[in-house]
């Protein structure tokens, strides 16, 4: 194609196309720029709620951990009654082991008059009357071979009748549960 037109309109004719270039240009700046714009927008808001849910999660593992805490704070505590509990039991003695033994210790001619037990000390005294004085010594015999009686002593009167002869003694008693 052959242009034949006055050289004042080329002239116009190219600042025409120099100008619509220019303006192309110039939009297709300005959309990338807005597109750009867009997309870091898009990046801060998703960079935005990314953090709001790490922070959220945060808040929630510090409020477990602090609940955690606090059922262990509990834990312990209740532990500690437990040991406490598990203490004090252990450090019972079993009257009911000491009556079971006494009782079998004692023969059909012994009659217990009294019985009295320190908890703290441990200490038994036994007070009653034995029918003979094969009985006496039958008693003394058993009370003195017993492995749960420690300290034994036995008294009697200086004066011994034939018959209801009076008796004490004292001992400490340990049980299968103190040895």
């Amino acid at each position: 194609m052959i242009n034949l037109l006055p050289p004042q309109y080329k002239e116009k004719i190219r600042a025409a196309k120099k100008i619509r270039m220019i303006f192309n240009v110039g939009i297709f700046f300005i959309v990338c720029i807005l597109v750009f714009w867009l997309s870091l927008m898009i990046i801060d808001v998703r960079i935005n709620t990314i953090k709001e849910n790490q922070s959220l999660l945060t808040r929630v593992e510090h409020s477990k951990v602090g609940q955690l805490n606090i059922v262990k704070g509990k834990i312990n505590q209740v532990n500690g009654l437990i040991s406490e509990i598990n203490k004090f039991y252990e450090e019972q003695i079993y009257v009911s082991d000491l009556l079971v033994k006494v009782s079998n210790i004692l023969g059909q001619e012994v009659t217990l008059n009294n019985l009295s037990f320190d908890k703290n000390t441990k200490k038994v005294v036994l007070s009653g009357t034995v029918k003979t004085l094969q009985g006496l010594n039958e008693l003394k015999d058993t009370l003195n071979t017993q492995t749960e009686f420690r300290a034994m002593n036995l008294s009697i009167p200086s004066y011994i009748p034939k018959e209801d002869i009076s008796f004490a003694a004292d001992f400490i008693f340990i049980n299968e549960q103190q040895k």
